[in-house]
């Protein structure tokens, strides 16, 4: 998932963290991704992003307040 990362593939970089067991030395490149789909107006892919991240530890860093913030912009840009 890194080396997708590092070459701005970023749909092949969600695909390969999606596909894997998480661990929790990815959940801060899995953070870092989630934040560059939302720069990318990419609202569910970020949200989808934070669900793994929530789904394996719920307390990492600010991921539950961000998954309540993208649901609420991913419904009035009217994407849900």
């Amino acid at each position: 998932g890194i080396a997708y990362m590092k070459r701005a593939n970023y749909t092949l970089t969600m695909e390969q963290f999606q596909a894997i067991p998480i661990s929790d030395a990815d959940l801060e490149n899995i953070y870092q991704l989630h934040l560059v789909m939302y720069e990318k107006n990419r609202i569910g892919e970020a949200l989808a992003l934070l669900r793994v991240i929530v789904d394996y530890d719920d307390g990492y860093r600010d991921a539950a307040e961000r998954i309540e913030m993208l649901r609420i912009r991913f419904a009035e840009e009217g994407q849900s």
